[in-house]
């Protein structure tokens, strides 16, 4: 004896699929990360200014020794805050390929000092432009975009 149950036809509940909308992120929010980012490039830029600063070797020593080691600190800090807030906001493409590019810079500490010279130049130049780009460019884009559409 094989007895199934019918079952019944009852429709599903129309309801219609969640939608997930991307909240873009408005300048002031995006100025945080991109201010850790800068802060690492002077960072990287600290001693080759200090090296061309008309001072003699000694001072330059004592400034390393005094101003080198918190900043270098700070820029580690700020590299591990940069690479949250990139992932946060995934959006923005350029915090996400600095974040790479910062996990790249550190993994070629395991390699030769000219490998390391070379990746911190190009680290270097990446982040100054990215940053330079938001910070004179896009910021003023997107305030000028969210003011227009605030007053209409």
């Amino acid at each position: 004896m094989n007895a199934t149950v019918p079952s019944p036809n009852i429709p599903a509940p129309s309801v219609p699929p969640p939608t997930t909308k991307a909240v873009k992120p408005s300048y002031q929010q995006l100025d945080f990360p991109y201010l850790c980012f800068a802060f690492i490039a002077f960072a990287l830029c600290f001693g080759p200014i200090l090296w061309i600063l008309p001072i003699s070797q000694g001072d330059r020593e004592g400034y390393a020794m005094l101003l080198a080691v918190p900043i270098m600190f700070g820029a580690f800090i700020a590299g591990i805050v940069g690479l949250v807030q990139s992932i946060v906001y995934r959006s923005e493409w350029q915090l996400g390929a600095m974040s790479t590019a910062g996990v790249v810079f550190m993994l070629t500490w395991a390699l030769d000092e000219t490998t390391m010279e070379i990746a911190a130049a190009c680290y270097a130049v990446m982040l100054i432009s990215f940053c330079g780009g938001w910070f004179f460019f896009r910021r003023r884009k997107m305030k000028k975009a969210e003011r227009a559409g605030i007053g209409s």
